[in-house]
């Protein structure tokens, strides 16, 4: 059995890149600032002691709650880590992956396993075409929420062998699909033959 997680989330604030002149330099005085707070150690561990957010100017805890959030989101999306709390299982269906899930409505052959995960769900929702096997699910009869997966599913990797089952069909999937406030934040693909 074959399990391809994938995950996306929300980054939070704007970046200092964005920033004004002004502001820019405010944000990286407060980063200075902080990284000898920290003596080098990771933002997060180290300000978790309430002694060291004394020693950081008032102005500059903004800056550095945003830091420490976008810092604990890149390490969730980048560890593999499955759903935490603030995340809700808002759906789940299988499916069998067949030739007419492998060209979209104009006819043209698919080249990648999420165009064809997609073609599937607006085959399904869109299209009233379905294979023996198909379940319904309560998240994509919406074409936005299917470009939204489209999209995550983009930024995914799926191995060698997923993507030409996926790619040549026969395949059947299982697919969680999760939430955070409403928004898609990831999705748990399995191929179960």
């Amino acid at each position: 059995m074959v399990i391809t997680r994938l995950m996306v989330f929300v980054t939070l604030g704007l970046s200092a890149a964005l920033a004004s002149g002004h502001a820019r330099a405010q944000s990286d005085y407060c980063y200075e600032l902080a990284a000898r707070i920290c003596d080098g150690a990771e933002l997060g561990p180290c300000f978790e002691s309430e002694e060291n957010w004394q020693e950081l100017p008032d102005q500059c805890v903004g800056d550095i709650q945003s830091q420490i959030e976008m810092d604990r989101e890149f390490s969730e999306q980048n560890s593999g880590n499955p759903a935490d709390e603030n995340d809700d299982l808002v759906g789940s269906y299988a499916a069998f992956i067949g030739t007419d899930d492998l060209f979209n409505s104009a006819g043209k052959r698919l080249t990648t396993p999420w165009q064809v995960l997609r073609q599937d769900r607006a085959n399904f929702h869109e299209f009233g075409i379905s294979q023996d096997g198909d379940e319904g699910d309560p998240y994509f009869a919406s074409a936005d929420n299917r470009a939204a997966m489209e999209e995550i599913l983009s930024y995914s990797e799926f191995d060698k062998a997923t993507t030409r089952q996926l790619l040549s069909g026969e395949a059947i999937v299982y697919v969680e699909i999760y939430a955070r406030k409403g928004r898609l934040s990831y999705i748990n693909v399995e191929i179960v033959n």
